[in-house]
């Protein structure tokens, strides 16, 4: 009985191998593995983000769609989580390249990733510029972003600031671009305070930012300080990042977002824009943010490299490397000029619970 017993686990165990090996090995599909942030934190921009994933899908070519198989993987945003997502998707999986992750931290462990294993990824999250052959960013570069503040509280004569900002990757290099920026055009940093991703109560830091008096602050991630600061009466101007640009952020704090300013990326408006918009909301029931936006067009860019080059990595590196195409948001290049998309940024404030166009 028990030699019948292990002759069976012997023929599963073969049943299963020779089931794994055809599956990995002798399949037709591309595998595209995606990391984003289903939950913690910023679960809510992960959210937009598959939003976008799944409209782009639903809109390809079904010829071109039937080939391939998404696996998605949730990182809650963190860089541990991310290593984790990777290789599971890799390792089991098998995965034939990534789109991902979102997070400045998350982001930075998988271009690291990319670079020491020669993986091929798509990023749709936070593009600190070309670090390997093997990362292709379609989105803005941070940078750029505090840079835009520094400019917009020059504009506004604001010439004393202190910052408030996330004590990740991407909100290190956010204040760090606004502040050398902010000099540079001759303004005054008076405070710099940071914070973790799970602070809720910035009150001391207030204190610390304010006891100086600057002209502004410059809030780079938390809609709750900016609240809570407000309630301490603070007669301040504030200025942020495109984060508030969301509607869940801005319907939950409506009542504290007045004559907040933040910059944002002018996008295109054209027929090709409109069509998505129209099909966005019309699936969704929301306005598509940015976030939905740009990882739709990184799973366009997706499907371009397995409709012309299937799961050849060296094919998809010849087809990015050096190249430039027009997206329905704007240019993105992958040259020695621009990694990513390049962008103008026009002035936001808050009036009346809405953003406008500040003329300034």
């Amino acid at each position: 009985m028990k030699k019948d017993v292990w002759i069976w686990v012997g023929v599963l165990i073969v049943v299963v191998v020779a089931l794994f090996i055809f599956n990995s090995d002798n399949r037709d599909e591309v595998r595209i593995g995606v990391v984003l942030p289903l939950s913690g934190y910023i679960a809510e921009l992960g959210n937009f983000q598959l939003d976008g994933f799944e409209l782009a899908l639903e809109d390809a070519d079904p010829a071109l769609s039937e080939k391939v198989k998404v696996i998605y993987e949730d990182n809650g945003g963190y860089p541990k989580e991310t290593l984790s997502a990777i290789n599971k998707l890799r390792s089991l999986d098998g995965v034939d390249f990534m789109i991902g992750p979102l997070a400045g931290s998350a982001t930075r462990a998988a271009e690291e990733f990319a670079r020491k294993n020669e993986v091929l990824f798509l990023s749709a999250g936070d593009n600190f510029g070309k670090t390997s052959d093997y990362f292709f960013s379609v989105s803005l570069l941070n940078a750029a972003e505090g840079r835009s503040v520094a400019e917009y509280m020059i504009a506004e004569n604001k010439m004393t600031a202190s910052v408030l900002y996330l004590e990740n990757d991407w909100g290190v290099v956010i204040k760090d671009a606004f502040v050398e920026h902010y000099i540079s055009l001759g303004g005054e940093i008076l405070e710099i305070e940071g914070h973790s991703s799970e602070q809720v109560d910035f009150k001391s830091s207030l204190t610390k930012l304010t006891v100086n008096n600057p002209d502004a602050i410059f809030v780079g991630w938390a809609p709750t300080a900016v609240k809570q600061f407000k309630e301490l009466g603070k007669n301040t101007t504030y200025y942020t990042g495109r984060a508030f640009e969301s509607a869940p952020a801005q319907e939950a704090y409506k009542d504290y977002l007045e004559d907040v300013r933040y910059p944002y990326p002018v996008h295109n408006t054209g027929e090709e824009y409109e069509l998505f918009e129209k099909r966005f909301i019309e699936k969704y029931d929301y306005n598509p943010p940015y976030f939905s936006a740009i990882s739709y067009i990184s799973m366009q860019i997706a499907l371009e490299i397995v409709e012309k080059c299937g799961n050849d990595k060296e094919c998809a590196k010849k087809l990015l490397i050096g190249s430039s195409r027009q997206t329905m948001l704007g240019e993105i290049a992958f040259t020695d000029e621009i990694w990513g998309y390049d962008a103008v940024y026009e002035r936001r404030v808050f009036r009346d619970g809405v953003s406008v166009k500040n003329e300034v």
